[in-house]
């Protein structure tokens, strides 16, 4: 989602000392399968319908 991804780079602009990463390796299934279907990007939208969970958004940032 837009508005998720743009507090993202805000944080990111603001701190300078960050950088984010592709969380998707990080997600799976129960089975421990990777996720699917969680958008576009280095962030993960999940949804009800799709992922079983509650709507959200995912993002990994990094200090450096």
């Amino acid at each position: 989602m837009v508005e998720t991804e743009l507090v993202v780079s805000d944080v990111i602009k603001k701190y300078g000392d960050a950088e984010v990463f592709d969380v998707r390796p990080y997600l799976v299934d129960r089975d421990g399968e990777p996720m699917s279907d969680l958008g576009v990007g280095q962030g993960a939208q999940m949804w009800t319908h799709l992922h079983g969970t509650d709507g959200m958004y995912v993002a990994l940032i990094r200090k450096l």
